[in-house]
């Protein structure tokens, strides 16, 4: 094995540096674009000639950063100015509701402000939360009288980013409405959408009339069609603290029993030359469409772009290599959207196939089983432990947490999708003949019940679930350099990979040392809520706090992410506090007096600061009283 047999991965590289310059150094688009050309116009004048070849392959380099930066300056545009929504406005409702557990959820198209009396354009997207009776339904025309807000950027440290996860897909405004607030213009005249999400809602409704189960029914559209959106918080917690939410996310098993089936329906016709080319070349348009059915999401399209090169290789009887296949579906979805890199689908996606690549094949060497049974047994222990391996340090820096029974789980579940899919595709297929919908939609019900319970009681055994966990960043370049190391040590130099791991190691014990000499300064922080605020105090050792008005379920999203990145720990001491005249409290540990709303006088001395656009920034005077987001104060 040699890292010049992989060249997308080259390609993927340089691409990826200069979507990170452009995030670094502002680049104007036709400074990129002009910078591009030209040396795209020296590069062919220096191959037309038939110059050396080491300086043709630094500028065809210099071309993908330049296109890296290139095209990360046509999607980073996050500076752009918000206008409000002053007035009534004129929409188009883009798809059905998506029940919530309080109301319903919907997306609105604007197209119409009315401004000075005058309905002007405007195009703009709302989320709406509603409790609409009849509904509303994709395609209906609706003016709003009520006005909606702009969606709040986060208010305390490490808090989900609502409003970025939002503006990617070019929402900007939030709405809950009543009855009274919205007037159907006109009726819908179906999805408004693509073909493939009319069919998408049409499957959605066969699943519901024949599913009879109304959670199982959730469970099959987000399996069979990949939409999560249906799925209660009960059941999602279910997949998510057992460590299959992959199953959920359609992606290389799904797409590799649709291929599957279809290659096993054209079997009896032992097809060869032009005959199997035009069914391959099928297969990859079933494929496609297949990924389109479902929303193209990130795990889909990695899935859909490798089977594709996989049976474009079977036409020309090659076999590509599956590091390129990677290395060219990334480059593919990045160059479509750049901000799919900071998405964590997507991370997870590629991290996880890329284990499986590099040490499935490790893991199964430890073990030959003496039958079959045991064999296919193996197979899937060995895949769970190679994606989890390279999966797990992302998991833990995003959600703090680990499925400690992940292995038992996934042994039972593969197999039982891998059953409910040959059984639920059909469904999608066959599912409108009568007789035949019956049957095959009470299978579907019977066998996610059954993974549904067996997920149960993996959920329910002792220590199910390992919370409030944290890792650094350097400690996970130390996991994933270690596993690289492993998976090549038998293709590269020895010598060379101790080097490089001793270096690895060294970096992250000197990270380590310099954060125990530095160590933790003592400091207060006030987290903001809509329903109130909270103060922490950690002084070096112990965490003491004072809870004014936030709800519990707030507290895992607005203050617990801070606790935990901090190695606070989430089960605090009470932090003393003093009435002093009516809604004032005194912390006479840090020296604040704060009411309901502000932050009325600090009497200690120490560095405050405010959290504004994702980070902490000096505070004022004014920023005490004034500020809706989080106050710091340093010792």
């Amino acid at each position: 094995m040699r890292f010049s047999d992989f060249p997308f991965l080259r390609y993927l590289f340089f691409f990826l540096m200069g979507i990170w310059i452009e995030k670094v150094i502002y680049i104007p688009q036709y400074a990129a674009l002009f910078l591009l050309g030209s040396i795209w116009l020296i590069y062919l004048f220096w191959v037309l000639r038939k110059k050396t070849l080491g300086f043709a392959a630094f500028l065809a380099y210099l071309q993908l950063l330049l296109f890296g930066v290139f095209c990360g300056g046509l999607h980073f545009n996050g500076n752009e100015e918000i206008i409000p929504i002053s007035n009534s406005f004129i929409a188009k409702v883009s798809q059905d509701d998506v029940p919530k557990p309080n109301s319903k959820q919907n997306i609105l198209d604007v197209f119409f402000e009315l401004k000075n009396s005058q309905w002007v354009p405007r195009k703009e997207k709302v989320i709406v939360y509603h409790q609409v009776k009849e509904g509303l339904k994709s395609g209906q025309i609706v003016c709003v009288d009520h006005l909606p807000t702009e969606v709040e950027s986060p208010q305390n440290p490490y808090e989900f980013d609502y409003k970025s996860y939002l503006q990617k897909s070019g929402i900007n405004f939030t709405q809950f409405l009543n009855e009274e607030g919205i007037v159907l213009l006109k009726a819908g005249q179906g999805s408004n959408g693509t073909w493939f999400q009319r069919f998408r809602i049409s499957l959605i409704n066969q699943i519901r009339r024949h599913v009879p189960d109304p959670e199982v029914q959730d469970v099959a559209i987000a399996l069979l069609l990949g939409q999560k959106d249906f799925l209660g918080r009960d059941t999602k917690a279910v997949f998510r603290d057992t460590g299959v939410m992959h199953i959920l996310a359609v992606s290389g098993l799904h797409v590799g029993i649709l291929v599957t089936l279809l290659f096993f329906l054209a079997k009896p016709f032992s097809l060869k030359g032009k005959g199997l080319r035009i069914y391959l070349l099928g297969v990859v348009c079933c494929i496609w469409g297949y990924a389109a059915l479902t929303g193209f999401s990130p795990s889909v399209v990695r899935a859909s772009v490798m089977f594709s090169l996989i049976t474009f290789g079977q036409m020309r009887e090659r076999k590509p290599s599956v590091f390129n296949i990677l290395a060219f579906s990334a480059m593919l979805m990045i160059v479509i959207d750049p901000s799919v890199i900071c998405e964590v689908g997507f991370q997870l996606s590629y991290l996880a196939v890329s284990g499986i690549v590099l040490l499935y094949p490790l893991i199964l060497r430890w073990w030959l089983p003496p039958n079959k049974g045991l064999d296919y047994f193996w197979q899937i222990v060995s895949v769970s432990i190679s994606a989890q391996l390279t999966t797990f340090p992302l998991t833990v820096f995003y959600f703090h947490s680990f499925p400690p029974w992940f292995l038992l789980a996934n042994i039972f579940v593969i197999p039982l999708t891998f059953v409910i899919m040959q059984v639920g595709i059909p469904f999608l297929i066959l599912g409108w003949i009568p007789g035949v919908d019956f049957v095959l939609g009470w299978l579907v019900n019977g066998l996610i019940k059954i993974e549904l319970w067996l997920l149960s009681i993996v959920q329910n055994l002792p220590f199910g679930k390992a919370e409030d966990l944290s890792i650094e960043p350097e400690t996970m370049i130390l996991v994933w350099g270690i596993l690289l190391i492993w998976a090549a040590w038998e293709y590269f130099p020895k010598k060379n990979l101790v080097y490089l791991g001793a270096f690895i190691l060294s970096g992250w014990f000197m990270l380590g040392v310099y954060r125990s000499i530095k160590g933790e300064k003592p400091q207060a922080i006030i987290y903001k809520s809509q329903n109130g605020y909270a103060v922490d105090f950690w002084d070096g050792t112990r965490l003491k706090s004072w809870n004014q008005g936030i709800r519990p379920g707030d507290i895992d999203y607005k203050i617990n992410p801070n606790r935990i990145n901090n190695s606070w720990g989430t089960q605090p001491d009470t932090l003393i506090a003093l009435a002093k005249e009516f809604n004032q409290l005194i912390f006479p540990e840090i020296g604040w007096i704060l009411n309901q709303d502000s932050v009325l006088q600090v009497s200690t001395g120490g560095r405050v600061q405010i959290f504004e656009n994702g980070k902490w920034e000096d505070a004022g005077p004014k920023d005490l009283t004034d500020s809706n987001s989080a106050l710091k104060i340093l010792f």
